[in-house]
């Protein structure tokens, strides 16, 4: 009988399920010379009966039954059974490729290897899918230019820590037997993690080593296998990883080789292996990882190996010594924030970049900030660090970045990948799906973990870094001293910030006030929809900031505005953590949800599960207060919702509305200062439907209104709506507006009109304020009472010292004209985007009509009527009416924004900019006063050299006479801004027909605008001219080429003649029809060229007015008309 060349090893225990696919794969290989052993360890399934099957049509498969002994002892017997010259160990769950065997025999008889590794793919049971299993991956693992036919353990004698990182699995190796029995290698009964040792023990005994990089055995990964689970298996390890260190402390003798081998075979198996024990489970196996880590450091004492090793090894051992208990271990690994500022004292001075984010990462840097300077340290804004540097140290802050949903990542990886980092402080974070980070911190970096759950996650991916656990930064703000130091006059911002919040709070009946500080981000892991949350009103304050966080006044400004916000309420539910952390601050009774990956549980549980009046809610439902409160929120998907008035002053009221759409929600605030009484404020929702008109256009569909609306502001908006989709198709949509109420204003009438003009200081507003004031309107003439200023629009809101001069100044040119009352009103709705239009752009093209007018409609109770001054004269609307319409402000937008009692009126759209320049002439006051642009500087009226401020100029010196607060213009102010005189054209050109009839056609100034203007019109033609020469002479050759072959076609075709004369009842001969034809065709495939230029040109010019109408803004418009226009 001829002895089998291989003896496959196969032990079997309740495999009943996977058994055939693996006996399959074997009986079948194209290798047939073989003895397959299995091993029936006491099998309670079907195991033992598929084997008898099995033998019984197999002769060469031999069935070893026994009682449960285990993986090891059914190895063991089969090996002191086998007689191969080879020795492949399979499991019963994987199987081999077919030619498996040939190819591995093939390869050891030429390799005379005492081990032949080999690849595996791994096999998902859940998703069915095959790849190459990683830890087998050699081409990953090694060199590229690795021995692999010929190795042993000595070729790693250069990097002995690649040796190390060889897969540890029997059955990924073909093995001589006469090698195993020579060193009497057998497995450890009962014991798991079996293979180590025996692998270990071989690698390092083996004289030769081969490697196939091929994949020859599926593994198959289970959820029930035996090894998945190594918690349960941590004490077996222990013993394995003792036994192995005994065998190469004793066997070996190569010093590095054992250093090595301590540190990354032992050391760091262990400690991976126990960091990856689920945390449940750890305290049971703390001892056993204690004494067995210490023990393993007795085989190498050596001073010089324990300082060699990294961060988190170098401290693990006297933690070990003085933890007796689990719970002690891990309060070992706990810093306070003082000790986190004495780790950072060893820095010396460093760079410090806060994270960036919201304002709970304003709150972190606040705290942080306080931190340092407690305890003096040293440093500088990471915004300060040169390109020079070459080496520094780095303090990076505390937050929530480490996490794949905001993008941070690779931003993170690129700033800590930096070579010229000397040392790195990361202080608290969490850690979520961040390996790619977590591969680039090396010994530089020591990092704070804000809760557990981050910190074994880091412990257990990197083994480098040194990782500590520290309370969030947060924490330790002492907020009392802060908000001393920052006690500052409310701005527009904070106000709005107290109205939003003040509406969004529910009163209990003891009077408590509840704030529902809920998040409507990604990271939100509340079901909105189920959710009873979705009945009240909420409010994200972590919405209020979102930068860098590097200017650290802002950030104080964020954070005081922030706790001022959460001191309106008593109780505070939030799934933010630092709304929950601001609450606590606050001293508020707090309720949390948790967020997407549970950071909210895991920073409570760590600290502060410890307060009184910090409670953890598992659900929603779970918060104790839904039954005494009232559900407020409005019930409407698209609405528009008022905010309650609120009082900031005697004589300041601030307005506020909430404009809601599955698009997107946002904030519009009004503040309406120097009124008398609450009660000459209109608290309807006229002044909102003309200011979000647009927004809800942009929108579409029913938007309803909190509140009450008069009938003819509404029927106005029905022909508004109307209007604005006939002239802007597909930009604006049709909107039903409902109200809850609607005002019957049939009957109003005003007895006594007053009006307001809206000044804005320009030339247009001083002209009609002007010419109201001193009776020159006619029958239209206004009683003006009061001027409006509005703030927010031209005048930046921050910039409040420089608001408050240009309201005292309108006061005093105002009064000057004999108007005692001058009202302002800031607001920020120019900051809200329309959807479908650039933000930025929508301002000057659409909306500004409808703040205007709104904010006047605000003093609607006081005044009937608003006198707004136009800027476009009619002869422009007729040459260009098209463009005039599709502009906010024109009159016809203008008169729908009205209502019975409030009416809207455009002056000065009879006279052009010049005559309006004449007629202020004869105000000093406002010739003095004239505001025009608003790029200016403090203290200055107008900049002086923008297009704007240079076209006013010119209008008066088309007068004869010079703007008084301007700089004296000359050829190289004009020339600087030739693009946009061209882009201005019209208004240049009623300047220079303006200064002509004026006897002034042959000042510089005019040669020079007509020459700029004359200039680009040549250029504008000459460019065209050759465009249509080009383009044309190449059509002109292939219609004369056409021509002869369509002639002759016809010709030559009598059928297709003769269908052509019956289709079209008419001669082919004649020469007109036939050139209708022709040219039909030829058109169709925009062949044809007419013979008169002229005829072409025209028809050309028509599509490029037809392509015109669907661009909505005028200046890009006229760009593409003047482009692309022919002129003749």
């Amino acid at each position: 009988m001829i002895s089998p060349t291989i003896s496959i090893i196969i032990p079997v225990y309740n495999t009943g399920k996977y058994l055939r696919t693996c006996l399959d794969s074997i009986v079948n290989q194209t290798w047939q010379h073989t003895e397959i052993i299995c091993v029936n360890d006491g099998s309670t399934d079907d195991s033992g009966a598929i084997l008898k099957e099995y033998a019984q049509h197999h002769s060469h498969i031999i069935v070893i039954e026994q009682s449960n002994q285990g993986l090891s002892a059914s190895r063991n017997n089969a090996l002191d059974r086998a007689k191969g010259k080879y020795i492949a160990f399979v499991d019963s769950d994987d199987w081999l490729r077919l030619d498996a065997l040939e190819t591995l025999v093939r390869k050891a008889e030429t390799s005379h290897a005492d081990m032949l590794m080999f690849q595996a793919d791994l096999y998902d049971e859940k998703t069915r899918e095959t790849r190459l299993y990683d830890y087998t991956n050699y081409s990953a693992l090694l060199p590229h230019d690795f021995p692999v036919d010929h190795f042993n353990y000595q070729t790693f004698s250069d990097n002995w820590h690649l040796l190390w990182q060889l897969p540890v699995m029997v059955c990924t190796v073909l093995w001589k037997r006469d090698f195993i029995e020579r060193l009497h290698l057998r497995f450890p009964p009962r014991l798991s993690f079996e293979d180590n040792l025996f692998f270990k023990k071989a690698l390092l005994q083996a004289e030769t080593i081969a490697i196939l990089e091929h994949s020859f055995y599926y593994y198959r990964q289970r959820t029930d296998s035996i090894t998945n689970d190594r918690s349960r298996h941590f004490n077996d390890l222990c013993t394995i990883i003792g036994l192995e260190a005994e065998f190469v402390f004793k066997h070996l003798h190569d010093q590095s080789l054992k250093s090595n081998y301590l540190y990354h075979g032992a050391l760091g198996h262990l400690y991976w292996a126990f960091w990856h024990t689920p945390h449940r489970d750890k305290k049971n196996i703390y001892i056993a990882f204690k004494e067995t880590y210490l023990s393993l450091l007795d085989h190498c004492p050596e001073h010089h190996f324990q300082n060699s090793l990294p961060p988190a090894f170098k401290e693990l051992p006297d933690i070990l010594r003085q933890a007796a208990d689990y719970e002690s271990f891990l309060q070992s690994y706990s810093r306070s924030a003082d000790a986190i500022a004495e780790q950072l004292q060893q820095l010396d001075s460093f760079y410090y970049k806060p994270n960036p984010g919201n304002v709970g990462d304003a709150l972190i840097a606040v705290s942080t900030l306080g931190l340092f300077e407690k305890h003096g340290l040293r440093f500088q804004p990471y915004s300060n660090l040169e390109e020079g540097i070459t080496a520094y140290d780095l303090v990076y802050g505390g937050g929530g970045a480490c996490i794949p949903d905001w993008g941070a990542l690779p931003w993170l990886i690129n700033l800590f990948t930096d070579p010229r980092i000397r040392r790195c402080v990361i202080l608290p974070q969490s850690f979520h799906d961040c390996l790619p980070l977590l591969h680039v911190l090396d010994e530089r970096f020591t990092v704070f973990c804000r809760d557990k759950e981050s910190f074994f996650y880091c412990k257990t991916n990197n083994h480098k870094t040194r990782f500590l656990l520290a309370d969030d930064m947060a924490i330790s703000l002492d907020v009392q001293a802060f908000l001393a130091q920052n006690v500052k006059q409310p701005t527009f911002d904070d106000l709005c910030l107290k109205q939003r919040v003040k509406n969004a709070l529910s009163t209990l009946p003891d009077g408590r006030k509840v704030l529902l500080f809920i998040r409507e981000d990604r990271e939100s892991a509340i079901a909105k929809t189920q959710s009873i949350i979705n009945s009240y009103e909420t409010l994200d304050l972590s919405a209020l900031n979102s930068d860098e966080c590097e200017d650290f006044s802002s950030n104080a400004s964020f954070v005081q505005r922030f706790l001022s916000s959460i001191d309106e309420a008593d109780i505070v539910l939030t799934d933010r953590l630092h709304g929950a952390i601001g609450s606590l601050l606050m001293n508020k009774e707090v309720y949390m949800l948790d967020n997407s990956y549970g950071k909210l549980s895991g920073v409570y549980r760590h600290s502060l599960n410890h307060q009184t009046n910090v409670h953890l809610l598992n659900h929603p439902n779970e918060f104790p207060y839904w039954e005494q409160m009232e559900r407020t929120k409005y019930p409407f998907e698209q609405s528009i919702v008022p905010m309650d008035i609120m009082q900031t002053s005697a004589t300041s009221y601030l307005m506020g509305v909430r404009f809601i759409a599955p698009t997107g929600n946002f904030n519009v605030h009004a503040e309406i200062c120097h009124v008398e009484q609450k009660e000459d404020i209109e608290l309807n929702g006229n002044p909102w439907i003309r200011m979000l008109i647009f927004h809800m256009m942009a929108t579409g569909g029913t938007f309803h209104i909190k509140g009450t609306v008069s009938r003819s502001l509404l029927e106005n908006m029905e022909q508004m709506i109307e209007y604005w989709i006939d002239i802007s198709p597909g930009i604006f949509h049709p909107v039903t507006i409902v109200p809850d109420n609607i005002e019957e204003d049939d009957s109003c009438a005003v007895q006594h009109r007053k009006a307001i003009v809206h000044f804005s200081g320009g030339l247009d507003a001083q002209f009609a304020a002007y010419r109201h004031t001193k009776g020159l309107a006619g029958y239209r003439n206004l009683n003006i009472q009061a001027g409006l200023m509005i703030a927010g629009v031209d005048i930046p809101l921050s910039r409040e010292d420089f608001q408050q001069e240009c309201f005292e100044q309108t006061v005093n040119v105002l009064h000057d004209l004999g108007i005692s009352q001058t009202h302002l009103i800031k607001t920020n709705f120019r900051d809200m985007p329309v959807k479908g239009i650039p933000h930025g752009m929508e301002w000057d093209t659409i909306t500004h009509i409808s703040c205007i007018t709104s904010c006047a409609s605000f003093l609607s109770q006081k005044y009937s009527d608003c006198l707004i001054g136009g800027s476009y004269p009619y002869h422009i609307a007729i040459s260009d009416a098209h463009d005039l319409m599709r502009w906010g402000s024109n009159p016809i937008s203008a008169s729908l924004l009205t209502s019975r009692n409030f009416r809207i009126q455009t002056d000065g759209l009879q006279y052009d900019s010049t005559s309006k320049a004449a007629l202020i002439t004869q105000w000093q006051a406002g010739i003095q006063a004239l505001r025009v642009c608003w790029k200016n500087e403090k203290g200055q009226t107008n900049c002086g050299h923008c297009e704007e401020c240079i076209r006013t100029q010119l209008n008066f010196l088309a007068c004869g006479t010079e703007c008084p607060n301007m700089p004296t213009l000359t050829p190289e102010m004009l020339e600087q801004i030739r693009p946009e005189i061209i882009d201005h054209a019209s208004f240049h050109l009623d300047i220079i027909h303006a200064a002509k009839q004026r006897g002034k056609g042959g000042l510089w100034w005019v040669l020079q605008l007509e020459n700029i203007l004359a200039e680009h019109d040549f250029r504008q033609q000459q460019t065209q001219s050759i465009r249509f020469m080009q383009e044309n002479m190449q059509k002109a050759e292939t219609l004369s080429a056409f021509k002869k072959l369509t002639d002759t076609f016809i010709e030559t075709n009598p059928e297709l003649k003769q269908h052509l004369i019956t289709t079209l009842n008419k001669d082919l001969q004649q020469e007109s029809i036939k050139k209708d034809i022709l040219e039909s065709y030829l058109t169709q495939n925009n062949l044809f060229i007419e013979k008169k230029a002229s005829k072409r040109i025209k028809k050309l010019n028509r599509i490029v007015g037809i392509l015109s109408k669907f661009i909505i803004f005028p200046k890009a418009r006229r760009k593409f008309r003047d482009r692309y226009r022919f002129k003749f």
